[in-house]
């Protein structure tokens, strides 16, 4: 909605609760944070009854791991942005596609992909034969063009330049 819409509305909850709940298992019950590693800090009661869960840790770390939570939510979000920006066109196919068809398996949204990538190549390859003094010119780009050509293990960036050893 933020990308395409350029509002946010409440349509989202459900996404938001389940994302939560998911980061903070991944925190406190699977170690999958840095910051605490392998503890184990939450506890599942009948897990198949009334899946009750409680902390295993002091207010203060309890309080540490709300906020390891909230930077994961937040660097997941900003990723999620940052792709779903810049696919923007190879949504818009997808939903062209789900309003024709309504449903899409695993492999049709693949080749939807593949084909956006393949379209994308081809744009950029007709830019570059058509400005080659404008394409790459950065030494970064040029560098990181070289660092893909460049024989495995060597690194151009640290080659010495011509006319130097």
């Amino acid at each position: 909605e933020e990308i395409f819409f350029d509002s946010v509305t409440t349509g989202a909850s459900n996404d938001i609760e389940k994302a939560t709940k998911l980061a903070r298992s991944m925190v406190t019950r699977f170690g999958m944070s840095e910051e605490f590693g392998l503890m184990g800090l939450e506890t599942i009661d009948s897990e198949y009854l009334t899946a009750r869960a409680y902390m295993n840790c002091a207010d203060e770390t309890s309080a540490k791991v709300d906020m390891v939570v909230k930077q994961m939510l937040q660097d997941a979000y900003k990723k999620a942005k940052e792709l779903l920006g810049a696919n923007k066109d190879v949504m818009h196919k997808i939903a062209a596609y789900l309003l024709k068809k309504e449903t899409i398996t695993g492999k049709e949204f693949m080749q939807l992909m593949e084909e956006a990538q393949k379209e994308r190549d081809e744009a950029e390859a007709a830019l570059r034969a058509r400005f080659p003094e404008m394409m790459g010119s950065t030494p970064a780009a040029a560098i990181g063009t070289a660092r893909e050509e460049a024989p495995a293990g060597q690194d151009p960036a640290e080659a010495p330049k011509e006319g130097q050893g």
